[in-house]
C-alpha cells in the first residue's frame, strides 16, 4: 500500500519573519543610543583635552612675559609665534619664547576656533549682548581662563 505523503515546503512562516524584524529593531535602537552616547562622550573628552592644554600653554606664555596674558584679539597668533617678554611677535633672537601650540585648536561642540573676551564684570555675557553662538572659545584675558563654547 503506498501512500502518498504531501511535504511540507521549506521557508518561514510570516510570524516567524515578523518577530525577526522586531528584534533586530530593537537591537538597532539599543546600537542607535550606544552610538550617539559615545559621540557625545568623544565631543565632551576632546573639549576637555583641548582646553586643559591651552589652560597650560597660556600659563606657560604668562610666566614668560612678564606676568601678561595674551590679548583677546591675538591669542592664537600669540600662541603660535616665537614672542619676546613683551609679546611682540618676531623671528629674531630675541624672540625666544613659543610657540606654544602648533595650530589654533578647533571647539569640537561647534568647530569654531573664534575667541569671545568675557573678561568684563560679571560672567559670561548674555545672548543679547554677545552672540556667543559665533564663538569657539571663551576667554578671560585678566584672568588667563579659558573654555569650550557648548553654545549655551
Amino acid at each position: 500500500m503506498s501512500t502518498n505523503r504531501i511535504g511540507r515546503m521549506g521557508g518561514f512562516t510570516l510570524i516567524e519573519i515578523l518577530i525577526v524584524v522586531v528584534i533586530l529593531g530593537i537591537l538597532a535602537s539599543v546600537v542607535i543610543v550606544q552610538v550617539s552616547s559615545a559621540t557625545a562622550d568623544s565631543r565632551r573628552t576632546a573639549a576637555s583635552s583641548s582646553v586643559q592644554t591651552l589652560r597650560h600653554q597660556i600659563t606657560l606664555y604668562r610666566v614668560q612675559h612678564r606676568d601678561t596674558n595674551p590679548p583677546v584679539g591675538q591669542v592664537w597668533t600669540n600662541l603660535q609665534a616665537r614672542t619676546d617678554e613683551f609679546g611682540n611677535v618676531g623671528s629674531d633672537d630675541i624672540h625666544k619664547y613659543g610657540p606654544y601650540v602648533a595650530q589654533e585648536p578647533v571647539n569640537p561642540y561647534n568647530g569654531l576656533g573664534t575667541v569671545a573676551d568675557v573678561s568684563a564684570p560679571g560672567a559670561i555675557p548674555s545672548d543679547a549682548d554677545l552672540d556667543i553662538k559665533t564663538f569657539g572659545f571663551l576667554y578671560d584675558v585678566e584672568t588667563g581662563r579659558i573654555w569650550a563654547n557648548r553654545g549655551n
